[in-house]
């Protein structure tokens, strides 16, 4: 069903619940009683959980579990027997949220004019994020702005070898609002956030990165430092620090080079400015005070007849308020209601118990919702390793991460982990809406990944990214319900198939994946972008463009609203399923020929795609 706005304005409001919990934990209160009557569960749930009254659900906020009590509540009022510890619905586990720095962190500059030059912290560099180890040391390589997009035609990292150096980048992006960025028009995109450097820098094989200021697109900025309490670290698997003004211009002319003359370059030319910064070496060493929260699983069975066990979870933890894993810069403070990522998965776990626990069944079936996920898979992996039930009996595991905001596509990986699973899903396929893709292996960064390398077969359900992924946009107004339910109506039918079937797993976990597959991933999207809108009321053969989306790589190569596209990437188009199958074929930075008609005329183009924003 498709939930109308003027319903759900209809019945009470969630952040009346909100303040009630809140006050119930504040209260000391144990147990969750404020219920909100009204169906279906899914839309309450979702709301709730992705309302501002949880504020992000962080894991180093009470909000979460506020969250966890909320979900063990719905458990036990569906009849699920409490599957956690001491006879209870939860598993906890301690959690690093947070690092504080001691007296004894150092940042050191070697074989500098003035050799070694220790830097002050709170006047030269700040610290931004942390790794495995203390000590970070190793020869410089600068590295423009630190973004690798060759789908953009961009990349710092292309003439250079980062592997066990200390990169040196700018922050934000050249160009960096303008209509002729290479990443997007309006503001900062993706690119420019302190996440995607350090998550290039390491797929570069840096051991660390020193972020400088950005004083030609912002002259006057200065980037600040709040000694009392001071910022919390966030770990992000190498050592991250930003330099001053000062520190990071003298970097730059100790090599002989104008730094502000650099920035010209990188901003008209849009070509790599990159090199090694030869003779000089760093050591960045962060006295780390770790500072650690409890959080929980939590855990429901849906008891059977036999020892064998199905887990079904989601993860139920977000951004809270932001920080460094939010890909909007300007977040500090600002909830991040993950209302995709993940209450509509959590949100689909517990539509999905409400519905089987009347139903008999052979198997077990344990609803697991994760925390910690946000922070590296710690709730799943902790799971494994201590498992509720012997994990020889767990004969499969079906994640939901991200089903909120299907465009109609429904992704489903790991399909070759286990033999049967593709026959059970392409008979689902025939009746569902939804439009499935296939991955064989595993490999997207979810809660079902730590299961597959324990060897138990998993599939994982995934609707797409989108623009609002990992930022304060992510709210409950933008989830498209329908689909949200009709991906749930998938879930609950591989589980009602797997109950009368045994299963085989593949060879090797199936993590070879088939010459055929389409393996997806959470850091690509779906489909290149074109950047057009179908006029769905058209079915005189090929596809009239209703609109054309500004700054598109469509409207970018010409083409106009009205236009009727006939070819695409040498395949006739004579519908919109003939379109977006090419499309689906091809990847970001490829240049595809359109052949359309326009007032009759017969127009040729070339276009180069890019990722979808």
């Amino acid at each position: 069903m498709m939930v109308s706005k003027e319903w759900r304005q209809s019945v009470p409001g969630v952040r009346v619940l909100g303040a009630i919990l809140l006050l119930a934990w504040a209260g000391g209160q144990g147990v969750l009683e404020a219920q909100i009557q009204r169906d279906p569960p899914l839309v309450r749930h979702l709301e709730f959980l992705a309302s501002d009254a949880l504020r992000g659900r962080g894991n180093a906020q009470p909000e979460l579990e506020i969250a966890a009590r909320y979900i063990a509540r719905q458990f036990q009022k569906y009849g699920l027997e409490p599957a956690g510890e001491d006879g209870g619905y939860f598993q906890t586990f301690p959690v690093t949220t947070a690092v504080e720095l001691g007296a004894d962190s150092l940042v050191t500059f070697f074989a500098l004019p003035s050799q070694p030059v220790r830097l002050e912290m709170g006047k030269d560099y700040w610290p931004v994020a942390f790794g495995p180890t203390k000590n970070a040391t190793g020869p410089l390589v600068f590295a423009g702005y630190g973004i690798s997009a060759p789908e953009n035609n961009y990349d710092d990292y292309g003439e250079i070898d980062a592997r066990g150096k200390i990169v040196v980048a700018y922050e934000h992006e050249p160009r960096e609002g303008s209509p002729n960025s290479p990443f997007g028009v309006g503001g900062l995109s993706t690119y420019s956030s302190v996440l995607y450097k350090v998550r290039t820098a390491r797929a570069h094989g840096a051991v660390g990165l020193i972020l400088i200021p950005d004083d030609f697109h912002h002259p006057m900025t200065l980037p600040g430092w709040r000694p009392e309490p001071g910022p919390p670290l966030e770990n992000l698997g190498i050592q991250v620090i930003r330099l001053s003004r000062t520190w990071g211009n003298r970097l730059i002319r100790i090599t002989g080079r104008d730094p502000f003359e650099m920035r010209r370059w990188l901003e008209g030319h849009l070509t790599p400015y990159s090199f090694d910064i030869e003779g000089v070496q760093a050591a960045l060493s962060l006295d780390m005070i770790e500072s650690q929260n409890p959080v929980r699983n939590v855990a429901g069975l849906l008891r059977g007849e036999s020892d064998e066990l199905i887990v079904v979870g989601a993860h139920y933890d977000h951004l809270g308020l932001g920080g460094v894993g939010s890909l909007f810069s300007e977040s500090a403070g600002e909830i991040h209601n993950g209302a995709d990522d993940n209450a509509s998965g959590t949100a689909a776990l517990l539509q999905i118990a409400h519905d089987l626990s009347l139903e008999p069944r052979r198997r077990n079936v344990l609803f697991l919702a994760f925390a910690g996920e946000e922070l590296g898979l710690l709730g799943s992996r902790h799971y494994v390793d201590r498992p509720l039930y012997a994990l020889e009996n767990t004969i499969a595991m079906l994640n939901m991460d991200m089903i909120g905001r299907s465009s109609g596509d429904l992704m489903v990986g790991g399909v070759g982990t286990a033999r049967e699973f593709r026959t059970i899903l392409e008979e689902l396929d025939e009746a569902s809406p939804l439009g499935f893709r296939y991955a064989e292996t595993p490999l997207s960064p979810s809660d079902h990944l730590p299961f597959a390398e324990k060897g138990v077969p998993v599939l994982f359900f995934f609707s797409g990214l989108h623009g609002d992924y990992h930022k304060p946009s992510d709210d409950s107004e933008k989830i498209d319900y329908q689909r949200t339910f009709q991906v749930a109506e998938v879930v609950k039918g591989v589980l009602r198939a797997l109950d009368g079937i045994d299963l085989e797993p593949a060879p090797g976990g199936g993590w070879e994946p088939e010459e055929t597959s389409a393996d997806f991933d959470l850091n690509r999207n779906r489909a290149p972008s074109f950047g057009s809108v179908p006029d769905m009321d058209y079915v005189t053969g090929g596809v009239r463009l209703q609109q054309v989306v500004e700054g598109s790589p469509a409207e970018q190569a010409g083409i106009q609203a009205g236009d009727i596209l006939v070819g695409f990437g040498g395949v006739p188009v004579r519908s919109l399923y003939d379109f977006t199958s090419v499309l689906r074929r091809l990847s970001p930075g490829e240049a595809v020929e359109v052949v359309l008609l326009r007032d009759g005329r017969e127009l040729r183009f070339t276009v180069l795609l890019r990722p979808r924003p």
